[in-house]
């Protein structure tokens, strides 16, 4: 459906149009359901392209796309490659105003990232930054805050620590 949308978008809106750009995440985002992550990578890449030639690297869109982009390095194992995407968004978000939730998921990106490269300590690191942002902004009851405990009860070594950030996570259920 979503390879139609981007039929008709062209067609009607013409090659330049935003919603070219959001088809093309669209069908990225069907690749990644269906855990296709190089189609899907190609297709954010096109999105993100598209985006950054329409609005320039300091865009929402742009942004998105390039985070989906380091989602897809990561599911598919390449990490250094992940944490470049990931900081070149940091540094973008850096200089506009991005949203506090942006800035929250790619500082969690980046410590799911170093976890599964086995640095635990940046990982740790990351989450605890994340942490300090989602304090400024996230409902006591948002589902990021669950996934973020997890994620510190899962690489905290201190079994008290690691308990207690499990707690905090059921909590919220």
């Amino acid at each position: 459906n979503c390879i139609k949308a981007l039929d008709v978008f062209t067609v009607f809106f013409g090659k330049q149009h935003p919603s070219v750009g959001y088809a093309y995440n669209g069908i990225g985002n069907s690749y990644y359901e269906q855990g296709n992550f190089q189609a899907a990578y190609q297709y954010y890449d096109l999105g993100f392209q598209h985006f950054k030639n329409l609005f320039g690297l300091e865009n929402i869109n742009t942004t998105g796309l390039l985070m989906n982009m380091g989602l897809m390095l990561q599911e598919m194992e390449a990490f250094e490659e992940a944490l470049k995407v990931y900081q070149e968004v940091v540094a973008i978000q850096v200089r506009t105003v991005e949203t506090d939730y942006d800035n929250f998921k790619v500082h969690r990106n980046i410590g799911l990232t170093y976890l599964q490269m086995g640095n635990s300590l940046r990982a740790q690191q990351k989450f605890e930054y994340a942490l300090s942002i989602g304090n400024q902004f996230l409902a006591d009851n948002s589902m990021d805050w669950v996934n973020l405990f997890l994620d510190l009860a899962r690489i905290t070594h201190d079994a008290e620590q690691s308990k207690e950030w499990t707690q905090r996570a059921f909590q919220i259920f």
